[in-house]
């Protein structure tokens, strides 16, 4: 296999899975259902967008700590955990972005 069509595959992939990688960073709590949606019904355009919105919804662990916290203000090492894991999501998304890049444009490519 030659190294574009490895980066395409490779970005592509990321897409594809998107949903189902989004839902297991922040810990969701439907992540296994978010997965077989993204995977049976994701070709679809419509099961994918169902399955990023689903993915993007506030049922995670983190989000069922914090309710014990009802009406009460978010503790500050709490507020700034789910900031970074944000943050972290983002990067590893530009990540494989620049990796699909990297193979597709920089590798040597077959004669």
């Amino acid at each position: 296999m030659n190294a574009p069509l490895l980066g395409a595959l490779i970005v592509v992939a990321g897409i594809y899975l998107a949903p189902t990688i989004l839902a297991v960073l922040r810990g969701h709590l439907s992540r296994f259902a978010i997965f077989l949606l993204n995977i049976l019904l994701g070709w679809t355009l419509l099961g994918w967008i169902v399955a990023l919105v689903w993915a993007a919804t506030s049922n995670t662990k983190a989000n069922r700590e914090v309710s014990v916290f009802a009406g009460q203000p978010m503790p500050d090492a709490k507020a700034q955990y789910l900031r970074g894991q944000n943050r972290f999501i983002m990067i590893l998304f530009g990540l494989l972005a620049l990796a699909g890049v990297v193979f597709h444009y920089l590798a040597p490519s077959s004669p």
